[in-house]
């Protein structure tokens, strides 16, 4: 009983300081996605910071590796993310890898934005494959870069 009542307060919390999204293709169950002090879009993020990026999916398969793919659609015109992300792996929080075919995953990853990156409204597209550069997670949020 105590480990069902932590679980529903650890869900309520992830529920309440949840940021909106938007599905791109998930082919895992996105569950939330967490940017913090963003619960309305646009999110509003500052250049010359780090701001963490976490997210909550159930795997629809088994994998070895992660790999991290991000971009910002700016007056639509897609980006590639400036720089390589580490092995998305590293950023596993709950949940490892490999990962299981139905395994809960939480992933938090550090986002750097470069005091160069203009001062924009865009939209972020955040894409996780798997080891056959399949999409396990897509998901969408509108940032206003100050």
């Amino acid at each position: 009983m105590f480990k069902v009542t932590i679980a529903a307060c650890a869900l309520l919390i992830a529920t309440v300081s949840a940021t909106p999204f938007r599905d791109c293709g998930s082919t895992s169950t996105l569950t939330a996605v967490r940017v913090p002090g963003c619960e309305v879009l646009p999110c509003i993020v500052y250049r010359g910071t780090n701001v963490s990026v976490e997210y909550d999916f159930v795997s629809a398969v088994s994998t070895n590796t992660l790999t991290t793919d991000v971009k910002g659609v700016i007056g639509g015109v897609s980006l590639p993310w400036p720089g390589r992300f580490p092995p998305a792996c590293e950023d596993v929080k709950v949940g490892d890898c490999p990962v299981a075919v139905a395994e809960p995953i939480t992933m938090s990853t550090l986002l750097v934005l470069s005091p160069a990156f203009p001062s924009v409204n865009a939209k972020a597209i955040w894409e996780l494959r798997d080891d056959s550069d399949s999409t396990l997670v897509c998901f969408e949020v509108t940032v206003k870069l100050l």
